[in-house]
């Protein structure tokens, strides 16, 4: 949600949005909280995304498929994320 709640669900989602479609393309569920922050890489072929201070997990996905690549949970929480 635009609020960064996940209501009652027991994981938050992220919709990847077909905008001139106006539907959601893609469905995902990964972070247990709200999600922190999200970047695309420069080349469009990832995507990684940081769950908030109580989840403090960063996952890496292929936007080839939307699965995750690889995941980590950080020691300490993190504001944001970007690719260089």
């Amino acid at each position: 949600s635009a609020s960064g709640s996940c209501g009652t669900a027991s994981r938050c989602h992220i919709c990847i949005w077909d905008v001139p479609g106006g539907s959601c393309r893609y469905f995902l569920s990964y972070h247990r909280t709200a999600v922190q922050a999200l970047a695309f890489s420069p080349d469009d072929e990832l995507l990684v995304t940081l769950g908030d201070y109580g989840d403090r997990t960063l996952a890496l996905w292929s936007t080839a498929t939307y699965e995750v690549l690889s995941s980590t949970r950080l020691p300490e929480p993190v504001h944001g994320v970007a690719f260089n």
